[in-house]
């Protein structure tokens, strides 16, 4: 079963996103989770608490795109977390 959600990306980071799906044979949402996977196990980044989430500011321009991925349940659980760890959206 696949949780299909929805990301805003600007189109310069879409064809940044199409190229790699392209070089690597894997489909965009794939790369998605990897990326995020990725940006998870930073060692830089620091939970925040009593923090609102940070949303990605709206762009209302012909820059940005509603890409639409399908996540496995836990990659999306572990976007949740996420999310409420470092207090950002995924999007941002």
């Amino acid at each position: 079963m696949k949780i299909e959600t929805t990301i805003i990306i600007k189109h310069y980071h879409l064809k940044l996103l199409a190229k790699a799906s392209y070089l690597t044979g894997k489909p965009k949402s794939s790369i998605v989770s990897l990326l995020m996977l990725l940006l998870a196990r930073e060692r830089n980044l620091s939970p925040v608490m009593w923090e609102r989430v940070q949303y990605q500011k709206r762009d209302n321009s012909e820059e940005s795109h509603c890409l639409h991925v399908s996540l496995k349940p836990g990659e999306y659980e572990m976007f949740l977390d996420m999310r409420k760890i470092f207090k950002k959206s995924v999007s941002l």
